[in-house]
């Protein structure tokens, strides 16, 4: 089986995130932006690449195309197939009244004008992108063609306005990938899909020949059940001519998938792998396991986007940054990690040290006297006429850069160990955890990694 080393790519979400980004951007294999915020910010944000691309820093960078927000999309309550595009619109006030209409969102459409031709017609006539609708091959080789150039010129086309940067324009370096154009593949239409996706990505690879073209098979997790399914992607990709693809499961956790899916993943990967480059578009540390098993990378957020569903829960309130404890490879919660300190012998600060994490962030929050760990947990008043608690800026912040630099060391890490070694590693923690009742039901899936590892499949 092929065997590679690990690389993280780091998402930027919000530009509320760049504090950790210019810690850490050391530390990161590249740096992906959505064109959503891409086009919501696009002064801050070609910026931010063009200072993280360039000489100093020289980190590879993406761009996603985010065109699967234009396509069809399934409601998850009931099941049902949707066309209009309603998830990617938000109540917005109309000027010069104290009324509201829902309308698409800013970032959105100027996406889709700057794409024009069939995307920016959805928009216009509020009806999602399908395979029908694009069965025209020139509609399609329109679409890759508008993709690929957006991403190859937008930055510095944005930094060209600006007169003190012109002359920097010609030496950005351009993406370090072009993804294909890419929409979810739902279970009512398969085959559709699947030709949809065969379609943008064979005709992208034809289009960007002397560049590096990925494309992203974005799909529900219950598609790992379905070997037929599996082999079919598999053969439209390693016939697609692409350079690489990112694996996106809608709902695949690492954590709690079964073993027949971790093993079906696995098996993709080991598949593709032999030709083209996989990443898994959202994993964890699972994932950077699975690269002694061929997977090139992972991507996710700071402290977040591990997994992650297609279709974004709206109207979730923001959710508490959690510690991640390492041995577990998941976030968990403070007073549930403090109950099961005293079980594995946690009682001084140079005990947690040793048993929980060394990382510089937890050598300066737990203090010499071992106290300090429940400051992860903070949480405060979020104003003086609520009784409401939300978590206290300074312990999310710790959380997250806590995260960052053990995600860093755990790349390092798999980039040396073999699969044996893996597996024990996986083993001992399960043994330390699962016994401490706050914490046995979230080590269970150690066993499940260490089996679909060990497997020769």
């Amino acid at each position: 089986m092929p065997r590679v080393d690990p690389s993280v790519v780091l998402r930027l979400g919000s530009h509320a995130e760049k504090r950790y980004f210019l810690k850490t951007i050391q530390l990161w294999d590249g740096l992906i932006v959505g064109s959503n915020l891409l086009e919501a910010t696009p002064g801050a944000t070609s910026s931010l690449i063009m200072k993280f691309a360039g000489a100093k820093h020289k980190v590879p960078y993406y761009i996603d195309p985010m065109t699967y927000a234009f396509g069809t999309y399934v409601e998850r309550k009931t099941d049902r197939l949707r066309t209009d595009l309603d998830w990617i619109k938000s109540e917005q006030k109309v000027r010069g009244s104290n009324t509201t209409e829902r309308r698409f969102k800013r970032s959105y459409r100027r996406l889709a004008e700057r794409l024009g031709g069939s995307v920016i017609r959805a928009i216009e006539t509020n009806e999602a992108l399908s395979a029908n609708l694009l069965d025209e091959t020139n509609q399609i080789e329109n679409m890759c063609s508008a993709v690929l150039n957006y991403q190859r010129s937008r930055i510095s086309s944005e930094i060209s306005s600006w007169p003190e940067f012109e002359a920097d324009t010609e030496v950005i370096p351009g993406p370090a990938a072009l993804f294909a154009p890419y929409f979810y593949i739902d279970c009512h239409h398969l085959d559709a899909g699947l030709s949809l996706f065969s379609a943008c990505a064979r005709i992208s690879a034809s289009m960007a020949a002397n560049e590096q073209v990925h494309c992203v098979l974005c799909t529900d997790v219950s598609r790992l059940d379905s070997p037929e399914f599996l082999e079919k992607a598999a053969t439209l990709i390693l016939d697609s001519g692409v350079d690489g693809v990112w694996l996106w499961f809608s709902r695949y956790y690492e954590e709690t998938a079964s073993v027949s899916r971790l093993r079906a993943f696995r098996k993709l990967v080991e598949k593709l792998s032999e030709t083209v480059d996989v990443y898994n578009r959202h994993g964890g540390k699972f994932s950077l396991a699975l690269s002694r098993c061929g997977l090139r990378g992972t991507s996710h957020g700071v402290g977040y986007g591990e997994q992650k569903d297609v279709m974004p829960v709206i109207g979730q309130s923001t959710p508490t940054v959690r510690y991640y404890l390492p041995d577990l490879g998941r976030r968990l919660g403070v007073p549930e990690i403090e109950r099961a300190l005293p079980g594995i012998g946690v009682r001084t600060a140079e005990d947690f040290l040793d048993s929980v994490c060394r990382c510089p962030i937890c050598r300066q929050v737990i203090g010499p006297d071992g106290g300090g760990f429940s400051s992860y947990g903070d949480f405060r008043y979020s104003s003086p006429e609520t009784k409401r608690q939300t978590q206290a800026p300074a312990a999310a912040q710790r959380c997250r850069f806590h995260f960052l630099l053990n995600r860093a060391m755990e790349r390092d890490w798999f980039q040396t160990a073999d699969i044996r070694t893996i597996c024990k590693l996986f083993e001992k923690a399960f043994r330390k955890w699962a016994s401490e009742p706050t914490l046995s039901g979230d080590a269970r899936h150690l066993p499940r990694w260490k089996k679909v590892l060990a497997e020769r499949i």
